[in-house]
């Protein structure tokens, strides 16, 4: 006690000193958590392969720093932005990503595939043609407006030459609205075909397009659009009432009848 009283100070002195090695200890573990965390930023901020990579460390670094007291999060005064800077790269990498993926899963231009009762044929990016009918056999054809190839809806815009040629079972053929050529021969010597119908976005009629269709009895053109009447593309048919929008029907009657149609069909 006596030594004791020798040293007035010493408990307020250790008491003082084991405060500030408190608060140097704080310190250092607060820098050291501050520290954990700055890493896993820097790590969601670098480059990856994949931006499922990158999301799961950007994930993992916004996890870390929720976790921290306010008092922490002090001390990473970018955080926030670094975060939101390295989700904006993740998800314009994402994006491109899935472009790439949906752009090898697309149809090529010039290959074929089967889609319902008809074959078609991809001719670019956005349309396609009918080649063939799956099966000779089918009495009613229907070439639609669109079809769905590997997931992508393409316009069909075109028949083929000799498509349907002597498929002599079609009795009913209707014709998609953004088809605008008709190929050579497409319905040639379909000899069961009972009408012809041009749908109104028609620009081309191919020769001998429906040579030979001799049940056919009405022609129906729908459009003023088209530029071409094939040779013979109405020859040998049962064509016997024409019709046409107004504006353009004497004229769409001459060319017809210049492609085979007979001059009394009125």
């Amino acid at each position: 006690d006596v030594q004791i009283a020798l040293l007035p100070n010493a408990e307020q002195d250790l008491a003082d000193a084991q405060t500030a090695a408190d608060t140097q200890k704080k310190a250092e573990d607060d820098k050291k958590a501050a520290d954990a965390v700055q890493d896993l930023i820097d790590k969601a901020k670098a480059n990856y392969a994949t931006a499922a990579e990158k999301q799961a460390a950007i994930d993992a670094a916004n996890a870390a720093l929720n976790g921290l007291s306010d008092e922490h999060k002090a001390l990473l005064p970018n955080a926030n932005q670094d975060l939101a800077d390295a989700q904006t790269a993740a998800n314009t990498q994402k994006k491109a990503e899935d472009e790439a993926a949906a752009a090898a899963k697309a149809p090529k231009v010039g290959e074929t595939a089967k889609v319902g009762k008809l074959v078609y044929k991809v001719t670019s990016k956005t349309e396609a043609a009918v080649v063939k009918p799956v099966k000779k056999t089918e009495k009613k054809i229907v070439i639609p407006a669109t079809v769905k190839i590997k997931g992508k809806a393409l316009k069909v815009t075109s028949i083929g030459n000799n498509a349907f040629k002597k498929n002599t079972k079609i009795k009913a053929l209707t014709i998609g609205k953004n088809v605008k050529s008709i190929g050579n021969g497409a319905f040639q010597n379909c000899t069961a075909l009972t009408k012809i119908t041009i749908p109104a976005a028609v620009q081309k009629i191919g020769k001998a397009a429906f040579l030979g269709c001799k049940k056919a009895k009405k022609l129906i053109i729908k459009g003023t659009s088209i530029k071409s009447f094939g040779k013979k593309a109405f020859a040998k048919t049962g064509i016997k009432k024409f019709s046409a929008p107004k504006k353009v029907k004497k004229a769409y009657r001459k060319k017809a009848i210049k492609a085979g149609m007979k001059k009394t069909v009125k």
